[in-house]
């Protein structure tokens, strides 16, 4: 069973995404803003793969400016002042390659639109990755 948290506010886009992993056995802890990130940030920091949108509303959460995509800001965060060096997946409806370059700049592992995004596509990136970062052990 792998931890994944997936941190977006779009629940009907992605509720039977979520389902599908659940079904394959893993935990899947949703958080929709921010301040809801800031408040589960151990949780984040110990997740096996975090799957995040760019657009996410702040929440309860102070932003220091009115950033667009403060998914890319809260990744940045993590990378930079947390130590965060599990795989994330970028599921978003943006596609912008200047957005995409700085996404892959913080280490990214795949870029997914959500209008092409498939249960079955979800699945083969996950376990891609999962393969290719092997010191990441599935829990029991």
């Amino acid at each position: 069973m792998r931890h994944i948290v997936w941190l977006d506010d779009d629940y009907d886009t992605i509720g039977s995404l979520v389902r599908l992993l659940q079904r394959d056995g893993h935990r899947v802890l949703r958080l929709r803003t921010v301040g809801e990130a800031l408040d589960h940030v151990t949780d984040i920091l110990s997740c096996d793969l975090l799957i995040l949108d760019v657009l996410l509303p702040p929440g309860k959460a102070v932003m220091e400016n009115d950033d667009h995509y403060r998914g890319r800001t809260l990744l940045r965060t993590f990378r930079e002042e947390w130590g965060f060096n599990r795989p994330v997946i970028v599921c978003s409806i943006v596609a912008k390659k200047e957005l995409d370059a700085e996404l892959e700049a913080l280490g990214v592992a795949s870029i997914l639109r959500k209008t092409e995004t498939t249960a079955s596509r979800l699945k083969r990136e996950a376990d891609r990755i999962w393969r290719e970062r092997a010191e990441i052990p599935e829990r029991t």
